[in-house]
């Protein structure tokens, strides 16, 4: 018999080391797999969307040089998305997204009597008329000085993007809240 040589390994260091080598291996394994099923899914995923457009039925969207499309006023029908979802879609007469079963915003509207009275009626309500600020910070009073001023605007001649208040608009409003409910001294 042979003399044992200095460099063999115990038999429970042999077993430690099978088993490292048996859980690298099944930790490779484990990665090829999870991630041969992630690119398969990936790929699948991506033909199907690749595939599928987007898409629009009804005339509601027509060419614009500044901003590529824009809503058409008064417009409805319907998206359809690589899904196969359906959206029925409808622009007011100003061109602005609405709901299908409701009348156009008026965006000149003023709240009436009853409304305010109904807010004068509320306990601890503070209404803060902010017009007058507006106009007081305009240098010509008019409509189109007011919305140039005021809108959002983009592009060369100026095209309205959104009638919604811009920061300029916000800012004046929300001093005048702050001048109306900051205690008196």
């Amino acid at each position: 018999m042979a003399p044992p040589s200095q460099n063999s390994l115990s038999a429970g260091k042999k077993f430690g080391f099978i088993l490292i080598l048996y859980f690298l291996l099944f930790a490779l394994g484990a990665v090829l797999i999870g991630g041969s099923v992630i690119v398969i899914r990936s790929h699948r995923l991506y033909a199907y969307y690749k595939n599928k457009e987007s898409s629009v039925e009804g005339k509601v969207f027509s060419f614009d040089p500044l901003l590529g499309s824009a809503p058409i006023p008064g417009a409805q029908g319907w998206l359809t998305y690589p899904d196969g979802s359906r959206i029925p879609v409808r622009f007011d007469r100003n061109g602005f997204r609405a709901p299908l079963n409701e009348p156009d915003a008026d965006l000149a509207r003023k709240p009436s009597l009853p409304e305010i009275e109904t807010l004068n009626s509320l306990p601890r309500a503070v209404i803060v008329n902010t017009e007058p600020a507006l106009l007081k910070a305009l240098p010509v009073k008019t409509k189109a000085v007011y919305d140039l001023t005021y809108r959002t605007y983009r592009g060369n001649p100026p095209v309205l993007i959104d009638a919604h208040p811009n920061a300029r608009a916000h800012r004046i409003m929300a001093d005048e809240i702050v001048k109306a409910l900051a205690p008196s001294k």
